[in-house]
């Protein structure tokens, strides 16, 4: 049985390269592991400042800023120029993370959940915790070694034979489930990560009942398997 809390996140960032771009926002919900419900101060959501000056970026090991990317997410240099730099929110961050995670133990830690969080969010949290900690054994820790669920990829598996599925973005995954969100709101890392969080609990609600009311070692017995 899961013991370990979801931690449903996404990041906004000043670019799309993986290893270099500075982040704008981060923002994660912590949902209890049996009852899929937020936890008590479950929510963790800020805004960062990024190095506007491209040589004090580099020299930092950030890339620049690009406009495209400010474009996409709505923000201003001006609101974020309000924002705390990345440092201090990333260390508030980690004291948000700890307390979901008592033992202290890699293994123990949060499951990361997110929408196609594989090949964007992960690579880039995993490259913080490298510079700037926590680490276990050569690795970032902050969140479960062991585990992770991109709803990008449960969304598909459900799906993935259904001809009427409009897309794949997550406001598409969204208007399937029956969550209402506009797409104009939509590139905000909080609101991005409480539509993750609805259709998460969704398909884990409908996996939990499906998985009880399944004879697994019966289930089409009689077709014939390809492999």
């Amino acid at each position: 049985m899961n013991t370990n809390h979801f931690a449903i996140t996404d990041i906004e960032t000043t670019a799309l390269n993986t290893q270099t771009c500075q982040l704008t926002q981060i923002c994660t919900i912590i949902l209890n592991p049996r009852t899929l419900r937020i936890e008590t101060n479950g929510i963790f959501n800020s805004e960062i400042q990024p190095i506007w000056d491209d040589e004090r970026a580099m020299a930092a090991g950030w890339g620049p800023v690009e406009s495209k990317a400010l474009e996409v997410t709505r923000k201003t240099k001006e609101n974020l120029d309000k924002a705390p730099p990345f440092k201090i929110v990333w260390d508030k961050y980690l004291q948000f993370h700890k307390r979901f995670n008592p033992t202290r133990s890699a293994y123990k830690a949060p499951i990361f959940v997110g929408y196609n969080i594989i090949n964007f969010d992960m690579p880039i949290i995993e490259r913080l915790c490298l510079k700037y900690g926590p680490t276990y054994k050569d690795r970032g820790s902050l969140f479960s070694p062991m585990h992770r669920y991109d709803v990008f990829d449960m969304f598909e598996g459900y799906t993935e034979n259904n001809p009427d599925i409009a897309g794949m973005k997550l406001s598409d995954a969204a208007q399937w489930m029956g969550i209402d969100v506009a797409e104009e709101s939509l590139h905000d890392a909080l609101t991005d990560t409480k539509v993750c969080a609805n259709i998460f609990v969704k398909l884990m609600h409908l996996q939990r009942e499906v998985a009880k009311q399944t004879d697994f070692q019966r289930a089409y017995k009689n077709k014939e398997l390809l492999i």
